[in-house]
């Protein structure tokens, strides 16, 4: 059938685009009975033709997974309104398969308003449904991994990088109660002051960011109440919802921080420790080799001394070397001090006494614009130490603080008694765990900077004036209060003044009063010696230093005694044993502890293995405390330290002889 010019769509046409349409069509009489569907809407469920679905008796409303009072609302909703009502529902195919489908119907009237029919579209929308689902999954997995993450998260706009969203981990991580308040906010309130210097550095990350380089950094955050913690950042372009976002993963480092930082500190305080165990082996070293050679030249300046004028210009001279000699072995010993190789002798101390009496000489030598004051605890622990020494350490540190106060200040020295932990040991590697006496000296002077901190131990580093110290005044306090199993802490900021904690161990068992290593070897040796010049006695003399024993040789044959010299401890054991079968025994054995073979320490117990009874006086320039000690614990009889007075030597083999 032809169609007339007049028509836009004629009979035909309309036929067609119902027998082609991709989309499903249908129209149904008023109870919903499908008069008629065309060949898309068949295939749609599953049916051969058109013809065999609508004798299937199937109607529009037949809601398979639906309830039926949803059926019948949906026929009133379409009988009540004259417009299309789209409904989007899950049906059911001829075979029984779900589809998801979107019905568009309106109700077809007479002029009195009755339902004839009702015309509508379907169409399959199962795949978008689908995609749908998939979506809102993805979102919900999103959504539950941006609230349960523990980093906080901030969503910001690419473009005008205005804040969107943040997840609650942000809210607790900030100090924030809820997410209205921090979107309400700037994201520069989220940076502490400090960061600012740092802003263009920042600006020029996100920049990276939204052009598509991820970007990870550190930064300082502010919380709400003001406090700054360290972050690492993350940022992330990311499209959401077709739009440009970036994504910014915060962490809070502060623990990985305050762990570095430990680990730092830690750190340093093994290269310190390792620096100093090897400096103090090395000035040990030194101090052995210097001490034999002032004790060379010392020698030789007492006897060139011996029986001359004293208003000679010679005599001048030589008291002026001498002089010089007792200086150069006052910084010896300065360096023994800081390598734990001074004797010492332990004894039961109270350093609230100590302290107390050092103050009374630094009130009277120290400028009177500076105030000692003493804040002492009250039943203070007693401790295991050398009292000359600990007060040498109370003279050193109290001399550093004045320098630093050259208009005045304070200077306060404070005792307690503390328990030191598991814990502060772990930070303080050289230190020990159980009770301690806490001496803190303190002032109030121009304080010290981290450049200078790490070396303050360190020997002859100083920042006075060429000739105004020897920079080994507190590698002495270093020395000493390591020495007695202490340890030191100094704490100071520029003009915020210095503060020195020394932790020395507390006494845990009885110390006998009187153990001086260097001076005796017995508590009950008779004082007030007189007696110089010996009666023809035989004296053994050891020594590898060839002047040293030609020198010692001259002054004892001097003071009245026979020598004979050996150069090793071998030597010196085949001689003693020599004179023994000889019937000329040897009365008192020289030995020098460090020479090469076997060494003095070995040639001494071999000595007492073959005659238990021999006098032995140790003679050293390698003064060690615990050396001296266990020597005389093996069996010597007295300790000697180089260099020494031939007065003192001739002193010192009387007692020995006597003892």
């Amino acid at each position: 059938m032809s169609c007339r010019s007049s028509e836009i769509f004629c009979r035909d046409d309309l036929e067609a685009l119902f027998s082609n349409a991709p989309i499903g069509i249908f129209s149904s009489n008023p109870d919903g009975r499908f008069i008629s569907v065309n060949p898309a809407m068949a295939r749609m469920y599953g049916y051969d033709s058109p013809e065999e679905m609508v004798e299937s008796a199937t109607d529009i409303a037949s809601w398979i997974y639906f309830d039926p009072a949803d059926k019948m609302a949906f026929l009133e909703l379409v009988r009540s309104r004259d417009e299309i009502v789209n409904h989007e529902c899950l049906r059911k195919r001829r075979d029984g398969s779900p589809f998801w489908v979107s019905i568009n119907v309106r109700a077809v009237r007479d002029e009195h308003g009755n339902v004839l029919q009702y015309h509508g579209f379907t169409l399959d929308i199962t795949e978008r449904k689908r995609t749908e689902e998939a979506l809102r999954e993805s979102e919900q997995r999103y959504r539950e991994i941006f609230e349960a993450t523990s980093d906080a998260i901030f969503i910001d706009d690419a473009r005008t990088g205005r804040m969107l969203d943040v997840n609650e981990a942000m809210l607790k991580m900030y100090g924030y109660s809820s997410k209205e308040e921090v979107l309400a906010g700037n994201i520069g309130d989220l940076s502490a002051p400090e960061a600012s210097c740092d802003e263009a550095g920042a600006q020029e990350r996100i920049r990276a960011a939204v052009a598509g380089t991820p970007q990870q950094f550190e930064w300082l955050a502010k919380r709400r109440d003001g406090t700054v913690f360290p972050v690492e950042v993350a940022l992330r372009r990311s499209p959401i919802g077709g739009q440009d976002r970036v994504i910014a993963s915060v962490r809070d480092i502060s623990e990985r921080k305050a762990a570095e930082q430990e680990r730092e500190k830690l750190q340093a305080q093994l290269l310190q420790a390792q620096k100093m165990e090897s400096l103090g082996i090395l000035a040990g070293g030194v101090a052995h080799d210097f001490n034999n050679l002032l004790h060379i030249m010392a020698g030789h300046v007492q006897h060139l001394l011996q029986g001359g004028p004293e208003e000679h210009p010679d005599s001048v001279r030589l008291r002026a070397v001498a002089k010089s000699i007792d200086r150069a072995a006052a910084l010896v010993r300065q360096l023994l001090l800081f390598g734990r190789k001074a004797e010492f002798s332990r004894r039961k101390v109270d350093l609230n006494h100590e302290v107390e009496e050092v103050a009374k000489v630094l009130r009277q030598t120290i400028p009177r614009m500076i105030d000692v004051r003493l804040i002492l605890a009250k039943n203070l622990w007693p401790v295991g130490a050398d009292p000359v020494q600990v007060e040498q350490v109370l003279l050193n540190l109290a001399a550093n603080a004045a320098d630093a106060m050259p208009d005045g200040g304070v200077i306060l020295i404070e005792t307690e008694n503390v328990e030191l932990d598991a814990e502060f040991v772990r930070t303080h590697p050289e230190s020990s765990v159980g009770p301690h006496v806490l001496m803190t000296v303190a002032d109030t002077g121009v304080g010290i900077t981290s450049d200078v901190r790490k070396h303050l131990f360190d020997p002859f580093f100083t920042t006075k004036p060429a000739g105004k110290g020897t920079g080994l005044g507190l590698a002495s306090v270093y020395g000493i209060v390591s020495a007695h199993g202490g340890h030191v802490l100094c704490y100071s900021e520029p003009g915020q003044g210095a503060t020195f904690k020394l932790y020395w161990p507390a006494l845990t068992e009885d110390v006998p009063d009187c153990r001086d290593v260097v001076s005796n070897a017995s508590c009950n040796a008779p004082s007030g010696m007189d007696r110089t010049h010996g009666d023809g006695e035989t004296i053994l003399l050891v020594d590898d230093e060839p002047e040293i024993r030609q020198l010692t040789q001259e002054a004892l044959e001097s003071f009245g005694y026979a020598v004979i010299s050996a150069e090793s401890g071998e030597q010196a054991l085949e001689v003693y044993q020599r004179h023994r079968m000889e019937g000329r025994p040897v009365d008192l054995v020289l030995l020098d502890l460090n020479m090469p073979g076997m060494g003095g320490r070995r040639c001494l117990r071999s000595l007492l293995q073959l005659d238990p009874a021999v006098r032995i006086l140790i003679a050293s320039g390698y003064t060690a405390g615990m050396r001296g000690q266990e020597a005389l614990s093996d069996g010597a009889k007295g300790f000697l330290s180089k260099p020494y007075r031939m007065a003192e030597l001739a002193e010192k083999v009387r007692e020995v002889l006597e003892a």
